[in-house]
């Protein structure tokens, strides 16, 4: 893939830091636009405010818990694996929606392994999610995939609508889902992800534009020109 990752590293020994971007750069298949070296929780804070793919977490910084950066910044739009000394936060850390949990030392082979688990520039094609989390005011609340129908962008967030009805904000883009949902799921407009599935019929409007309806959703769903020839291929003729 063209597009190159960045990665923020958060760690506060020098030493580790430089080992782990070495290792990355070694790291076949995977594209780095840059790594960013956040030696501090408030400098990742600051750093994390920003655009990034990919968070490389230790969870003791400075004497600092790393498990509260990851618990503030949970619905941001990247992917975040710990790297730590620490073994025994990893269900936790597992809990709040990391790709993999690496225990220091670990090697070459172990870092690549979990590289694999995370979309995007590296070569390996990762699972599909099964779940998005969610924050809310009760916690972080698992969204499963089966249960969503359509997700439309809405300025900063994400509204996914679900099968019993009801709505949930999401702060993960769209085209950070997009990479990361199961096959049922399609582009169909700048602002929308359809879920096939759910997908009852597909007509042109007024100017020759398309409109979606899915099952569940009152009003129409845009089509997007650069999304149409896909969905109409994937929906079959009969819905075209």
């Amino acid at each position: 893939m063209g597009t190159g990752m960045k990665i923020v590293i958060v760690e506060d020994e020098p030493a580790a830091a430089r080992q782990l971007s070495r290792m990355l750069s070694r790291a076949p298949g995977l594209i780095i636009a840059g790594i960013d070296i956040c030696p501090t929780i408030e400098k990742a804070r600051e750093r994390l405010a920003h655009p990034l793919d990919l968070l490389f977490l230790d969870l003791n910084v400075m004497g600092q818990p790393g498990m509260e950066l990851l618990k503030e910044f949970l619905s941001g739009p990247f992917d975040t694996i710990v790297a730590t000394a620490y073994p025994e936060h990893a269900l936790s850390a597992f809990e709040h929606g990391v790709r993999d949990y690496l225990v220091k030392p670990f090697s070459q082979e172990r870092l690549e392994q979990a590289l694999s688990r995370v979309p995007g520039p590296s070569p390996d094609k990762s699972p599909a999610m099964t779940s998005i989390l969610i924050k809310e005011k009760q916690g972080i609340v698992p969204v499963p995939v089966g249960s969503i129908i359509l997700i439309r962008s809405a300025g900063d967030y994400c509204e996914i609508h679900l099968v019993k009805g009801g709505v949930k904000l999401c702060s993960r883009g769209l085209d950070f889902l997009e990479r990361r949902l199961p096959e049922d799921f399609i582009r169909v407009h700048r602002t929308a992800i359809a879920r096939l599935s759910r997908i009852k019929s597909m007509k042109v409007e007024q100017g020759g534009k398309y409109t979606l309806t899915v099952e569940g959703i009152n009003d129409p769903t845009p089509v997007g020109r650069k999304y149409y020839k896909e969905l109409k291929e994937r929906l079959g003729e009969d819905l075209a």
